[in-house]
Order: C-alpha cells, then structure tokens, then sequence
C-alpha cells in the first residue's frame, strides 16, 4: 500500500514511499507564480517576547506594518519558547 503525501498549509510535506517528492513540482511552480506576481515569504523564528514587539499593543504595530506593506503575518500560538 502506497503512503500518500500530506502537504499543511504552509507548503511542507509529509509522507513516505512511492508518494514522496510528488508535491515538490507543484510547490515549485506556485512559489514562481508568486515571485513573478511580486509576492515574497519571509518566515522568522523569533522568541515569544520578539512576537510580543511585533504584534504590539492591541495589535496596532502588525496592523500597521499589515497596511502599510499589504502584508499578511501570522503568529501561530505555541508551548515553545519560539515562535
């Protein structure tokens, strides 16, 4: 039985056997697609008080840099130190 490849949201992939690298092209070519379309990704791993700093008060400081640069930034909940 073939194991199928999982993809979440934020393009990695999970999976093993035949499946495995069967997602990779069509990430490749989405991710083109954007940078030819002026879209960039920047993922950073900043300590839970760096994504304090960046959300801000109330969120004013992400909804600004939100409006500002037509951004969208997600800060994901976590037990880490991380985020």
């Amino acid at each position: 039985m073939k194991r199928q490849r999982i993809e979440d949201p934020y393009g990695y992939s999970y999976g093993y056997g035949a499946a495995l690298g069967a997602g990779k092209r069509q990430r490749q070519d989405s991710y083109q697609k954007a940078l030819a379309e002026g879209k960039y990704e920047l993922r950073m791993l900043v300590t839970s008080r760096g994504a304090g700093a960046i959300i801000g008060k109330k969120g004013e400081s992400v909804k600004k840099l939100q409006a500002e640069c037509d951004a969208t930034v997600s800060v994901p909940d976590s037990q880490t130190p991380e985020r």
